[in-house]
């Protein structure tokens, strides 16, 4: 949950928007609440399909991918690690990984805390339902040696459960956002800047400013703010998407989204989109359903 996962987000806004053409025609396509919360997914239907092949995956088809994916590492996830190869020995999957700073593995705690932020994405979610054990070899950046922390199957299913703290959970985004922030303001592209991200009253915010003109304000975007809301999902949904980690930690300390665009000349004109933590527990719960 770095610089890039706010930008990764407005920039896939920036193109749907541009999509539709000028300012007098933002109206053209409209997407209704009841279809967001009935389908989730609004523009990629096939991606649906593909995450439920994928979910589908047994344990022999699991290992006979492995030197396809050691093939392809090192592999960037979720911002945080970069995969460098995978290892198995019934019933331990060895998970070979590289992070920048020590901070985010320090103790077994820290690793339960990934694996549960994690829970979604395919990998995790094949590991538990083969009930299988994780070994994390962690190198860091920049520091001989490394250290290796051990899970077992029973444990891989306790963290699932939500075995660890909605303290733990609340203090991680804490540490994160304050180093998050040392990076902001930050220019995007000349209508858009982002400021900082902060936790205020039961939600994750995100804080952007819009330097409006004629093709691109803040009346387009509450115009098209279903649309936009519609899109974030569609983001929300991608196996090992930056925004992964913040939606299962948002569900765990039932908290919300929000995405706030405000003026550069009047800070009174914004819009925000939000996601109430209701709205959190939905999406959540429909990533955690694919291959149950």
């Amino acid at each position: 949950m770095q610089k890039s996962l706010a930008m990764t987000v407005i920039l896939l806004w920036i193109g749907v928007l541009c999509g539709y053409g000028q300012a007098d025609s933002m109206a053209t396509r409209t997407i209704v609440t009841d279809e967001i919360q009935e389908k989730y997914v609004v523009s990629e239907m096939d991606s649906i399909t593909t995450n439920h092949v994928i979910d589908q995956i047994t344990l022999q088809q699991f290992v006979e991918s492995i030197p396809e994916i050691n093939a392809s590492c090192p592999i960037p996830l979720f911002d945080i690690f970069i995969l460098d190869s995978l290892a198995f020995s019934n019933p331990q999957v060895g998970y070979h990984v590289s992070v920048n700073s020590k901070d985010y593995m320090q103790s077994k705690e820290d690793g339960a805390l990934m694996i549960l932020l994690s829970r979604t994405s395919h990998f995790f979610k094949i590991i538990r339902r083969c009930h299988l054990g994780l070994t994390y070899f962690v190198s860091f950046k920049d520091t001989a040696g490394g250290t290796e922390v051990v899970y077992t199957p029973e444990e891989i299913s306790d963290i699932f459960s939500q075995k660890v703290s909605k303290e733990r959970v609340l203090k991680y985004f804490r540490d994160v956002l304050k180093e998050v922030n040392k990076s902001f303001p930050a220019t995007i592209d000349r209508y858009m800047r982002i400021d900082s991200m902060t936790i205020n009253k039961g939600y994750l915010l995100y804080h952007y400013t819009v330097f409006e003109d004629k093709n691109y304000n803040i009346k387009m975007l509450k115009k098209n703010s279903a649309a936009l809301k519609a899109n974030t999902i569609n983001v929300m949904l991608e196996d090992n998407s930056s925004l992964y980690l913040n939606i299962t930690g948002c569900s765990i300390m039932n908290y919300g989204l929000i995405f706030r665009f405000v003026s550069s000349t009047n800070k009174r004109k914004h819009v925000d989109i939000v996601f109430t933590p209701e709205e959190i527990d939905e999406i959540e719960e429909h990533r955690l359903q694919w291959g149950e």
